[in-house]
C-alpha cells in the first residue's frame, strides 16, 4: 500500500470512528498469485480461495500461503466437503475424488491413481471409517470399486468386479459390509475386499443369470437404470440377527422390505408395505415403520392411508391395527418423541398439523383424534405439566392423554423466540400491532406478559431469542433488544440497513459458510459414529451416537487440537453479534455486545470500495453464486476476523 493511500484509509477511520473511539485493524493483506474465485471459513476453522492458479490454504495469523494445490484451480465452492469423522477435506471434482490433509496440503488420495476414469457413485461408511468409490474401470467394461481409509486417504484394496451398477453400500460389522447392485448383493471383507457371500437382488433370475443371456440382461438393467437414484434405508433387527432393507417403490407409492441372515445372505422374509416410510425405529418388540408423504410431491401419495405399523422381525408382519395393517394417521411429515407411555407421533403440514400419542402396552393411540395444531411444528418438548409445543402459528401446552390443550389461546411466537429456563418459558410474538413477550409458567400454565417496555422493532421483527445470564436478547438482522429477568427494558437499539447489492444478505451467506456446524457442535458432528444399545423404560433399541473421539481414528493431535480450540472458541460467538449498518453514508460493519448493546468496534467496508453513493464497477467486490452476486467479503465469527477481497487476486484479514 503506497503511503498516500495508507494516510487517507487513516483519516476514513478517525472520521468515521471518532464517537466510538474504536478502531479495526489490518491484521495482514496478500497476493494470491491467481483471481480469487471464492473464499471462505471451513467448519474446522481454515481459510481456503479458490484461484485460477489453484486451491490455497492461507495462514490466519500471518496471511501467509501455508499451501497451494495447482491441480485443483478454479474449483467449484460446492466441490469442498468436509468429510464426517474427520478432519480431512473430502474433493469432488471433475469426476474425481481427492482427499487433502487441511494443515499439510498434502493430496493423501487422488482418484486419478488408481483405476477408475471416473467417479459415479461416492459411499461413505462413517462406522467403518472408510469411503468406497466406483466407477468405470479404465482397462475394461467393468465396475472397478476402491475402499479408502478416511483416517489416512489409504487405499485398503481396489478391483474390478461384475456388479454392474452399485445402488448402496450398508456396514454389517467392523470387519464386513454389504455391497447392493441391481443384480446382486455381496457380503465383503473390509480389509480385503473378498467375497464371503453374494445372492441374487430377484432369485428367479437365477437360470438366467447363468446361461448365455447373462451379459445382455446385465447390460439391458444397467441402461435401464442408469440415471435412477434409489431411495434406500436400513437398520438392524434389535438383536443384530436380521438386516433389514427398505426400499422406495416410486413406481407404485410403495416400499419394499427384505430382511437378510447376515451369515448367510438367505433372505429370511421379504414383502411389500402399501406406503411411503418416512420414519424407522428399532424397537425390542419389533420394527416400527411411519409412512409420510414422499418427498417427491403431490403426485406421489398414499392410495390406502397413511399409517404406522409395528413389524415383527422374524416374519415381516404387521402387529397393530386390525389385521395387523396399520394404525392410520393423517398424511404429512413425520416426527416421533419417546415418552415414559410409548412415544408422541407428530405429523406435520404447513397449515394443519397432529399429534398422536401410542401406548406400546395396548398398541392403540390413548385418543381416538389427534389433537390439532395450528401450522407446522417446529419444536415439542415436555414440561412436568404437559408437552410445549411451538409451530409456526403459535405456542402451546398439551395434555397428551386427552388430547386437548391447556391454555385456551395459543400465544403467538415461533421456534426461534421460545426458550426455557427452568419452569418458566418465554415467548415473543405479535399481538395485534405490538410485538410482545410472554412468559408462561409451566406449573401452572398461566400467561402473563413479560416486557414492562414496548418491545418497538424498526423495519423488522424479531427473529431470535436468547437466554443470557442477566435476561433476554431479542434480535433481528439490524435490531437489538434487552430486558432483564424482571421484564425492564435493558436497551433497544436499530442500525440502518444498506439496501444496495444485498450487502447484508451476504455478511449471513459468509457467517453461515464460517459457522455452519460449529453453531450446533461442529465438534460433535466430527467426531465418529457407533452403535450403542440404550434400555429406556420401554425397553426400545435407540441408536445413538457414541464419542469415540478424533483420537480413536488415529487423526494428528495437531489435528485435534485445532478443532478442540475452535469448538471452545465458539462459545464467545454468543457474546456479540455482527451488523452491517449505516453511519451518514459509510457501510460499517460493526460487532456489538450482547450484554451491553454498545459497539465493541467497527471495520469501514466503505474503504475497499463497498459503497452506498453509488453502485461498485469493479468486478473483484463480488463474487457469483447460485444465489446471484454476492459482496466479495466473509465474517468469521469464532476468530472475529474479517476476510476481504480488495483486488482480483488480493486478500485482506481484519479484526474487530
Amino acid at each position: 500500500m503506497d503511503m498516500y493511500r495508507h494516510i487517507t484509509l487513516i483519516a476514513v477511520f478517525i472520521f468515521c470512528f471518532a464517537n466510538t473511539n474504536v478502531f479495526a485493524k489490518e491484521l495482514w493483506r496478500v497476493n494470491l498469485g491467481g483471481e480469487i474465485k471464492w473464499h471462505q471459513v471451513t467448519e474446522i476453522g481454515d481459510l481456503i480461495a479458490s484461484t485460477n492458479a489453484g486451491l490455497v490454504r492461507i495462514d490466519q495469523n500471518t496471511g501467509q500461503i501455508a499451501w497451494r494445490l495447482k491441480q485443483l484451480a478454479n474449483l467449484d465452492r460446492n466441490a469442498l466437503l468436509q468429510i464426517e469423522g474427520s478432519p480431512f477435506y473430502g474433493i469432488q471434482a471433475n469426476n474425481q475424488f481427492y482427499m487433502v490433509d487441511p494443515f499439510s496440503g498434502e493430496v493423501l488420495f487422488d482418484s486419478t491413481d488408481v483405476d477408475i476414469q471416473g467417479i459415479d457413485h461416492t459411499y461413505f461408511v462413517y462406522d467403518q471409517g472408510t469411503v468406497l468409490l466406483s466407477g468405470q474401470s479404465r482397462y475394461s467394461n467393468q465396475t472397478s470399486i476402491v475402499l479408502v481409509e478416511l483416517n489416512s486417504g489409504k487405499v485398503l484394496w481396489q478391483k474390478t468386479v461384475d456388479y454392474k451398477k452399485i445402488v448402496n453400500v450398508v456396514s454389517m460389522d467392523s470387519d464386513h459390509m454389504m455391497v447392493l447392485s441391481l443384480l446382486k448383493y455381496y457380503k465383503v471383507r473390509k480389509k480385503d475386499g473378498g467375497v464371503v457371500w453374494e445372492k441374487l437382488t430377484e432369485p428367479s433370475l437365477g437360470a438366467v443369470m447363468n446361461g448365455p443371456m447373462k451379459e445382455l440382461l446385465g447390460n439391458y438393467i444397467e441402461d435401464t437404470f442408469a440415471d435412477v437414484d434409489f431411495d434406500m434405508q436400513s437398520v438392524w433387527s434389535y438383536d443384530q440377527s436380521k438386516l433389514i432393507m427398505l426400499i422406495d417403490k416410486s413406481e407404485s407409492s410403495a416400499t419394499g422390505a427384505v430382511a437378510f441372515d447376515p451369515n448367510t445372505g438367505e433372505i429370511v422374509w421379504e414383502t411389500d408395505y402399501p406406503y411411503y416410510i418416512g420414519k424407522i425405529l428399532p424397537l425390542k418388540s419389533g420394527l416400527l415403520l411411519m409412512s409420510e408423504r414422499a418427498p417427491n410431491g403431490p403426485a406421489k401419495t398414499n392410495i390406502l392411508g397413511f399409517k404406522v405399523n409395528l413389524i415383527d422381525y422374524q416374519t415381516g408382519k404387521g402387529m397393530l391395527g386390525k389385521k395387523g395393517k396399520g394404525l392410520r394417521i393423517k398424511g404429512g411429515e413425520v416426527d416421533y418423541k419417546m415418552t415414559s407411555k410409548g412415544m408422541l407421533i407428530a405429523v406435520k403440514n404447513p397449515k394443519k398439523s397432529f399429534i398422536y400419542e401410542l401406548d406400546f402396552a395396548t398398541g392403540a393411540f390413548t385418543t381416538k383424534k389427534p389433537a390439532k395444531v395450528k401450522g407446522y411444528i417446529q419444536s415439542l418438548f415436555e414440561t412436568d405439566k404437559g408437552l410445549f409445543c411451538v409451530t409456526s402459528k403459535g405456542v402451546n401446552v398439551l395434555d397428551a392423554s386427552s388430547g386437548k390443550w391447556k391454555i385456551t389461546k395459543d400465544i403467538k411466537a415461533n421456534v426461534d423466540l421460545a426458550q426455557q429456563k427452568g419452569k418458566l418459558i418465554y415467548t415473543v410474538g405479535k399481538e395485534g400491532k405490538n410485538q410482545v413477550v410472554n412468559v408462561v409458567n409451566s406449573d401452572s400454565n398461566q400467561v402473563s406478559q413479560f416486557n414492562k417496555a414496548p418491545l418497538a422493532f424498526q423495519k423488522e421483527t424479531p427473529e431470535s431469542l436468547e437466554l443470557l445470564d442477566d435476561g433476554l436478547f431479542i434480535s433481528s438482522s439490524q435490531n437489538i433488544a434487552k430486558y432483564d429477568f424482571s421484564g425492564n427494558l435493558q436497551f433497544q437499539k436499530y442500525f440502518p440497513e444498506p439496501k444496495e447489492r444485498g450487502y447484508s444478505k451476504a455478511l449471513v451467506f459468509g457467517q453461515a459458510l464460517a459457522f455452519t456446524a460449529l453453531a450446533a457442535g461442529s465438534f460433535d458432528s466430527a467426531k465418529s459414529a457407533a452403535k450403542d444399545r440404550n434400555e429406556t423404560d420401554n425397553g426400545e433399541y435407540v441408536k445413538n451416537m457414541v464419542d469415540l473421539g478424533l483420537e480413536s481414528y488415529g487423526i494428528a493431535s495437531q489435528a485435534f487440537q485445532h478443532l478442540l480450540a475452535r469448538y471452545k472458541a465458539s462459545t464467545s460467538y454468543r457474546d456479540f453479534m455482527l451488523i452491517l449498518t449505516l453511519e451518514g453514508k459509510r457501510m460499517l460493519l460493526k460487532k456489538v455486545s450482547k450484554s451491553t448493546g454498545k459497539v465493541l468496534g467497527a471495520l469501514d467496508m466503505g474503504a475497499f470500495g463497498f459503497n452506498v453513493l453509488k453502485a461498485p464497477n469493479k468486478n473483484y467486490l463480488f463474487y457469483d453464486t447460485n444465489e446471484g452476486q454476492v459482496p466479495a467479503y466473509v465474517a468469521d465469527p469464532v476468530t472475529q476476523a474479517i476476510y476481504v477481497r480488495t483486488a482480483n487476486s488480493v486478500l485482506a484479514a481484519h479484526s474487530i
